[in-house]
């Protein structure tokens, strides 16, 4: 669990542990790379987006917008 946060607490997008061309003949490189980028990326955005809006919701001690 610790590769996927950081110290803050904040999910980290990592680099995948595969070359970028193994899925080819099925896919090609630059079909997995924007999967990679954009899809994930996008997610692991939006959980850091949704953790903040938690933690800021906490501390204003405003439990009814917790809901993120």
């Amino acid at each position: 669990m610790d590769k996927l946060v950081d110290a803050n607490g904040n999910c980290i997008h990592l680099a995948g542990p595969y070359k970028q061309n193994f899925p080819e003949p099925y896919m090609d490189e630059e079909t997995l790379n924007l999967h990679y980028t954009f899809h994930l990326g996008g997610a692991v955005k939006g959980a850091n987006k949704d953790l903040l809006m938690i933690k800021k919701s906490l501390n204003e001690n405003n439990i009814e917008t917790i809901d993120y």
